[in-house]
Order: C-alpha cells, then structure tokens, then sequence
C-alpha cells in the first residue's frame, strides 16, 4: 500500500507547486474532466498572461499577438483552442499548461485559498446541492478529504524516471508529480508543442 505523505489541508501547503499541479492532476483522474475547461472562471486568462510576460514565459511579441487576437480566455491562451500560447491539445502542451498553472497558484495566497476550499475540502450542501469544484462526495475519502488532496510520498520523489522515458510516454512505470513537473518546466511552451506533434504524427 503507497504511503500517503500529506493531506492537503491548508493553503501554506500550496506554496508548493508540486503540491498544485499534484492535486490538479488527481483531480482530472478522479472527476473525469479538464480542470481549465471545468473551472474556467477560476483564472482569468488576462491576468496568468500578465504574470507569464513578467516572469519571462512568454516574450512580448508572443503576448502582444495574443492581446490583438483576443485570445486571453483561459482555453484559448493554455489549451490551444484557437491558437493561443499552444498549437496543440495533446502531450505535453496541455500537460505544460498545467505546470503553469500550478506555479501561478502557488505565487497568490488568493488562489491558493481559492484552490483549498473547491479541491481540497470535504464536499458541501447549497440549496440541497451537494457539490464541491465539479466533484462529488464520492470522491472523498475515508478520512473526508478528497482523494485528489492526498500527496503520496512516490510523488515527493526525484528521480522516480528518467526525462528520456517521460518523453519516450513510458507510462508503465511510476513517475512521480516532482519528476513530471520539473520535466515541464525546464520546457518551453514551443518544445512541448513541437513534442506534441511528433508524437502525433
């Protein structure tokens, strides 16, 4: 049985991006669903495009061609549904997405808050709905967390498979969140879009 090394239950814990983009990850197994798609109104578009221009993400060129297309929607801008940051919708460009948007979270003690009460607490009743982020409360735990809030301690890990086997789509062997995130980041969004076609092709 894998060890769970921590549950996710305040926002300090988030200032990891890992830990983000760990819970965004199990949520998308667990739920079934794209986390941008199903929260688009949790960030908006214009403002991570503001933050990637400032971290150096993104050059200027890049986000003035996506100012003068209107393309700031959070799918369009990380998902590629028009053109965007990204070509492409498959490994690794929404995986890249992903990444990024787990280090922005990270940075905002308002998301991070944000992100604790949709993801990682217990299911609640509103008008006799109960729901929480898109999820059920069959998605919890027997401790009532959520299952996407638990961190296992593989997931901690470095060096849990090497980044020629990550881009090679090994997927038989465990790869730990830490490993697959720090995959991504060292990858700009053109390399995981030009990684992208060519496993497509």
């Amino acid at each position: 049985m894998r060890k769970v090394e921590m549950i996710i239950s305040n926002e300090e814990q988030l200032k990891n991006p890992v830990i983000v983009y760990s819970v965004i990850t199990q949520w998308m197994r667990e739920a079934g669903e794209d986390f941008i798609d199903t929260n688009e109104s949790f960030i908006k578009g214009e403002e991570i495009l503001e933050w990637m221009l400032n971290k150096g993400i993104v050059t200027k060129e890049k986000y003035d061609y996506v100012i003068e297309n209107n393309e700031t929607w959070i799918q369009d801008l990380l998902l590629g549904y028009e053109t965007g940051l990204l070509n492409g919708e498959s490994f690794p460009s929404s995986n890249k997405a992903y990444q990024i948007i787990s280090e922005y979270i990270s940075e905002s003690k308002e998301l991070r808050e944000k992100f604790i009460y949709y993801f990682c607490t217990s299911f609640s009743e509103d008008k006799g709905n109960k729901s929480r982020g898109g999820m059920s409360g069959s998605y919890d735990a027997e401790d009532g967390f959520p299952i996407c809030a638990h961190i296992l301690e593989i997931d901690l890990q470095t060096n849990t498979m090497t980044k020629e086997e990550w881009l090679n789509k090994k997927w038989y062997a465990d790869i730990s969140f830490t490993d697959e995130y720090n995959y991504l980041k060292e990858m700009s969004f053109e390399e995981a879009d030009t990684l992208s076609e060519e496993l497509e092709e």
